[in-house]
C-alpha cells in the first residue's frame, strides 16, 4: 500500500485533481513491487491499495468542494487486482474496473 501512495502523491499534482473535470486512472500493470521492470511482468494491486487512492480522492473532494472524482482501474487477469471483494465504494467517487482483453483477438 504504501509504495502506491507514496508513488502518487509524489507523481501526481494534486493542483490538477482539484479541477472538477480532473478523474484518476490507476494500472496495476505497471504496479512493479520489488524492483521489477514494467513490462517484465504484470503488477498488482490490492483492495487496500485502491482503497487509499479513494479516500484520497473523496477528501479533495470534500476539502475542495468538488463533484465527485471518477477513479478507474485498469484489470485484465483476476491476479491484477487481489481482495476485490474488499474495495469500498464512496460517494464522493465514482469507481470504474475496466475489464479488457489479454491476447490475440478471437
Amino acid at each position: 500500500m504504501y509504495l502506491l501512495s507514496t508513488n502518487l502523491v509524489r507523481r501526481v499534482n494534486t493542483e490538477y485533481l482539484k479541477l472538477d473535470n480532473v478523474h484518476l486512472a490507476i494500472d496495476p500493470e505497471f504496479s512493479m513491487k520489488g524492483g521489477h521492470l514494467p513490462g517484465s511482468r504484470i503488477g498488482n494491486f490490492d483492495a487496500s491499495e485502491i482503497n487509499w487512492v479513494s479516500e484520497y480522492l473523496a477528501k479533495l473532494v470534500r476539502a475542495n468542494h468538488l463533484t465527485p472524482k471518477v477513479l478507474i482501474v485498469h484489470r485484465f487477469t483476476m491476479k491484477m487486482v487481489s481482495n476485490y471483494k474488499e474495495i469500498k465504494t464512496r460517494p464522493e467517487v465514482q469507481f470504474v474496473m475496466d475489464m479488457d482483453g489479454w491476447g490475440f483477438p478471437a
